[in-house]
């Protein structure tokens, strides 16, 4: 909601599309129920795509290849930004894993998982702890690791404060 330029579009793919009351506030969103194939993205505008409480284990073999494409190809070259929402980083397909350029950690009873997350991000269990420890003392507050090539903040806290 707050691009600049805004997206054109946002289409979320959520397994309870139908009746999900989480978007409602979005303008020019689109829900469905599935990823689509590649040649089904327009390319054509400014678009963001999110991924939420989808089941991996559980995907078809059309879907995964789906899942696949769009993060390395459709994101690249048809002008789409990608979010993908998990409770478990390590149920998220390694593809996926590895084309992420930015991942936003909340502090949670599995820091094992969270802290090798940042370690594949650059950053030591230490130095997450200690991020969480001095920045973050609500349970809504996040750590932003953005490995993007050229960003003016590799991390940050809530996606505004610039440590």
């Amino acid at each position: 909601m707050r691009a600049d330029p805004p997206f054109k579009a946002v289409v979320i793919v959520h397994c309870d599309s139908l009746y999900t009351q989480e978007y409602k506030d979005v303008d020019n969103c689109i829900m469905l129920d599935r990823i689509p194939a590649p040649e089904e993205w327009p390319g054509d505008r400014k678009m963001l795509v999110i991924l939420e409480d989808l089941e991996f284990k559980g995907m078809d073999k059309k879907q995964k290849q789906s899942l696949d494409r769009l993060f390395g190809y459709v994101s690249t070259h048809k002008n789409i930004s990608v979010c993908l929402c998990a409770q478990d980083a390590f149920n998220v397909p390694p593809c996926v894993r590895r084309c992420s350029n930015l991942f936003v950690l909340w502090r949670c009873p599995d820091m094992d998982s969270a802290n090798l997350v940042a370690r594949k991000a650059g950053l030591t269990a230490k130095k997450l702890n200690g991020l969480f420890d001095q920045h973050c003392p609500g349970p809504k507050d996040s750590v932003w690791i953005d490995l993007s090539d050229h960003t003016p903040a590799k991390i940050r806290i809530n996606g505004f404060t610039t440590i």
